[in-house]
């Protein structure tokens, strides 16, 4: 019997979100650890993060053609959760992989929707945050797993934008309150640059 492929159920409910995604012409990016994987270091992860953009449409009705797209809501009361947290916990139907969609209205993450790169996964073509934006988003989050990862997308992108990252993360810790993820911040981004191997010299035929 062939071995199950472990990432099978993410792509199914990637295919389905982003399905549903577009053809509702809603603007969005991911983020969380799908995009750190395509942009920095590979990583495996078991759930989808996304910001959208609503426009116009509101969060109960967000949900309800979420649900006739095959994905449902996590809690009971997923509107009322939403409307104060901003974010659509979402479960795909056919797989059961968690997706959360934080709803976009910070002018940073409008941004961060308009500057998402096109990437391809599998086949499928979707807009992931850049490694700057990436890198703002897990320095405000702060957790472990983040730390780990902003040192893998600077690692993986040495030519990466560090005054826009420590600029936009500034904001936010002034906005927060929260001097110390700046001073985090500038650890990270102060740390060594790994150097460029040598290449190595083909020594001439003859």
């Amino acid at each position: 019997m062939p071995a199950r492929n472990p990432v099978a159920p993410l792509l199914g409910a990637l295919g389905a979100l982003e399905g549903w995604l577009r053809s509702e012409a809603l603007d969005h990016v991911y983020i969380g650890g799908l995009a750190v994987a395509l942009v920095g270091r590979p990583r495996i992860t078991q759930d989808i993060d996304g910001i959208v953009l609503l426009g116009g449409m509101s969060i109960r009705e967000a949900l309800r053609r979420a649900r006739r797209a095959g994905l449902s809501p996590r809690l009971p009361d997923a509107a009322g959760f939403a409307e104060k947290s901003r974010v659509l916990l979402l479960r795909h139907d056919g797989t059961g992989v968690p997706i959360d969609l934080s709803i976009g209205f910070l002018p940073f993450e409008e941004e961060a929707v308009r500057r998402a790169r096109t990437m391809r996964a599998k086949g499928l073509e979707i807009p992931v945050a850049t490694p700057e934006d990436l890198v703002v988003l897990k320095a405000i989050a702060g957790r472990p797993r983040d730390i780990v990862d902003i040192e893998g997308l600077i690692a993986a992108n040495p030519g990466i934008d560090r005054k826009r990252i420590r600029s936009v993360t500034a904001a936010f810790a002034d906005l927060l309150e929260a001097p110390e993820v700046l001073e985090s911040l500038d650890r990270w981004l102060e740390a060594p640059r790994p150097k460029k191997a040598p290449r190595r010299k083909v020594p001439p035929k003859g």
